[in-house]
């Protein structure tokens, strides 16, 4: 199991590991309730209608939200990485 998390979360694999610990867990977080929402969600629909096109939906729009969440990390700036503006950095401005 653990050679999958490192093949996951290998930097070359996805560009979530840039981010900061804090967002990335959040993104994590949210795809995790996503994956689980649409596996319940497909489930439920199965049990009670059979046979339909709603878990091949469900899947195509995880798959699409998904990839959209990790290309657009790839391209996310941090406030850390805004130019210095009155002689403080970004990162420890709020401490004196």
């Amino acid at each position: 199991m653990k050679i999958t998390d490192q093949a996951a979360l290998a930097s070359a694999a996805t560009s979530l590991t840039e981010l900061p610990h804090g967002l990335r867990d959040q993104l994590a977080g949210f795809l995790g309730i996503m994956w689980s929402s649409i596996a319940c969600a497909g489930t439920g629909a199965w049990l009670l209608f059979g046979e339909t096109v709603f878990l091949q939906v469900l899947v195509a729009f995880g798959i699409l939200m998904t990839g959209l969440t990790v290309h657009r990390a790839s391209t996310a700036a941090s406030w850390r990485d805004e130019p210095v503006r009155h002689g403080r950095s970004g990162d420890s401005s709020w401490r004196r």
